[in-house]
């Protein structure tokens, strides 16, 4: 069983220079304090038939850590809860994205694109 952790707060998280492209990091500031990781490729798959036809929304995502802190690295990245945990912290940026309007959809490249940035502020 999937551990939810519902209760993530920007005070769980921040974004920061990952040091090797213009992609920004996240930092955990509570639960894995110290852990810097970028978040890869993220897929979204709406299962309409699950929930009777409301559709279920379910997130795949890469990650890559770049900084193991205080815990070891491939322990990391074989837990299921610490996963689960980058799934959660995931699913909140992406809310508050959309909440606040501080979103950007596609690569940025359209030069009429009006989105807006994704940002921690």
């Amino acid at each position: 069983m999937k551990m939810m952790y519902n209760d993530i707060t920007l005070d769980d998280y921040t974004f920061a220079d990952n040091g090797f492209n213009e992609l920004w990091a996240v930092k955990l500031l509570t639960k894995y304090e110290g852990v810097v990781y970028c978040y890869g490729k993220v897929t979204a798959k709406i299962d309409e038939i699950a929930n009777n036809g409301d559709g279920i929304a379910s997130l795949k995502f890469q990650f890559d850590i770049i900084d193991s802190g205080e815990f070891d690295k491939t322990e990391l990245e074989e837990s299921k809860d610490f996963k689960n945990y980058l799934g959660d912290v995931l699913n909140h940026i992406l809310q508050d994205a959309f909440e606040n309007d501080k979103y950007r959809i596609g690569n940025g490249e359209d030069p009429n694109n009006s989105t807006q940035e994704l940002t921690n502020e």
